[in-house]
């Protein structure tokens, strides 16, 4: 059996954390690429009016968008890091279960 199918199937209902993980993960990784493409708007921004900068009336949204999307993008990370914490711990407490039940069922050999 894969070792991904085998670590799921003790995750029991809570399987759906490790897959919303990844999902937050990913759209993280989509939407930390946002700022960048601000920071790419206030330039084109500076260098299209260059040198009359007074005519660069979108910097101060582009910078605000900037730090929205940054902050935004750490915020789904931690929710995706919160799901895929909940479902080790929920795998980690049914291995141990299902390795103490195991265990106890071995006959004793003295």
């Amino acid at each position: 059996m894969p070792y991904l199918a085998r670590l799921l199937s003790y995750a029991g209902k809570h399987k759906i954390l490790t897959y919303l993980s990844w999902i937050f993960s990913a759209a993280s990784a989509l939407i930390a690429l946002m700022p960048f493409w601000y920071i790419w708007r206030i330039l084109k921004e500076v260098l299209e009016v260059a040198p009359v900068f007074e005519n660069a009336v979108h910097i101060t949204y582009y910078g605000w968008m900037a730090m929205l999307y940054a902050v935004l993008s750490m915020l789904v990370y931690i929710a995706g890091l919160m799901c895929s914490h909940l479902a080790a711990f929920r795998i980690v407490t049914n291995v141990r279960i299902t390795l103490i039940h195991h265990i106890s069922t071995l006959s004793r050999v003295r």
